[in-house]
């Protein structure tokens, strides 16, 4: 079955997306703490909660980039308590309104209804940036009232953002989803150190918008010790810019890749880096397209061989850089992605799809 999860309540979360809980009996409202608000495995099914005297109906149904409801999804029409229910036909990294009828005959006695978000393969950290910070809204599977960024991969891998960021909603953030704009100061998102964000392959993926600084600024880094990894935008203080993606040593050697298609700041740019451990291969890749890349440090003889045996200790910084040289980034940032594997082209081209609207 799903793991538990705690079922915050309306004043801890109600952003532009709510749970809808009321009144419910106690044989259903099993049901909200056997299916997690982020990350659904859509390869696990769930038992429904009960025993065979009960009988349910339940639907997902699809929720647009608005939480607008699209198509529904009958997972079941009619199921007893105690019976397994496979979620195979749920899409990854969609929100879904869940909803379990408990049912007698033709009569409804019980409606529960949820909001989730399934996860995907190998994906450790998802930042939406859907939350406002200044309603302190509590992460669901968090009882650290500070952790107001949500990750939606299921991890618990939340963040606390420093130095006020700017919430925006759409359309203004001018990506899907919110977007915070970063100011380029000492605006940053931290996230506690974990295994699960110290892998040996590794890609990292971070959607930006309306860039307003020329000089190096940092997007994801995790780059203090340890075998690591950093992407981030580069130039000489004038436009355009353009990306670099570096894999760090257990000692700290530089595996540094740079972009050779620049980017500038009028249109929303969807930026990933994959990294495979065992055949050396890193790729760049710009809104779903790979890039041309060059080697500038590479004083590791063979990058296949790269030594990531000791696992970094640092903070996962947002905006900033682990090293305190206030590399800050300025301008709009939202759906940050990292996996614990090296993404294919293809898979890099559907997620740019499915951030773009296209």
């Amino acid at each position: 079955t799903l793991k538990a999860s705690r079922l915050a309540t309306t004043e801890e979360k109600c952003d532009k997306q709510c749970d809808v809980a009321q009144d419910f009996t106690p044989t259903i409202m099993a049901f909200d703490g056997d299916v997690p608000r982020y990350g659904v495995d859509t390869t696990e099914s769930f038992t429904l909660p009960g025993n065979n005297s009960k009988e349910y109906r339940v639907r997902a149904i699809e929720l647009d980039n608005n939480g607008q409801e699209t198509t529904t999804i009958p997972i079941d029409e009619k199921k007893s308590g105690g019976e397994s229910l496979p979620l195979s036909n749920l899409k990854p990294r969609k929100d879904y309104k869940f909803k379990v009828e408990e049912t007698s005959g033709a009569q409804i006695l019980n409606t529960l209804e949820k909001i989730v978000t399934t996860g995907d393969t190998g994906l450790v950290l998802w930042l939406r940036f859907n939350e406002d910070p200044s309603k302190s809204i509590m992460c669901e599977g968090d009882d650290n009232p500070s952790k107001t960024i949500c990750d939606y991969s299921g991890n618990s891998n939340h963040g606390i953002p420093q130095g006020g960021p700017q919430w925006l909603e759409p359309p203004q953030s001018g990506i899907l989803d919110g977007a915070f704009k970063f100011d380029g100061t000492n605006d940053q998102v931290l996230i506690d150190n974990v295994s699960a964000l110290n892998p040996d392959s590794v890609s990292v993926i971070a959607v930006v918008t309306n860039i307003d600084k020329y000089s190096e600024q940092q997007l994801v880094d995790k780059r203090l010790d340890g075998a690591t990894y950093n992407l981030r935008l580069a130039g000489d203080g004038f436009y355009p810019l353009y990306v670099q993606f570096v894999i760090l040593s257990s000692v700290q050697d530089y595996y540094h890749m740079t972009s050779d298609r620049l980017i500038n700041n009028d249109i929303p740019y969807h930026i990933a880096g994959t990294f495979d451990h065992a055949t050396g291969e890193v790729g760049i890749y710009l809104n779903g397209e790979p890039v041309t890349t060059y080697l500038d440090l590479v004083p590791v003889d063979t990058i296949g061989q790269i030594d990531r045996s000791v696992k970094s200790t640092s903070k996962l910084f947002i905006g900033n850089n682990s090293y305190g040289n206030a590399n800050y980034f300025s301008g709009n940032m939202s759906e940050i992605f990292i996996f614990d594997r090296p993404l294919s082209a293809e898979e890099v081209n559907k997620y740019y799809l499915s951030t773009s609207g296209d």
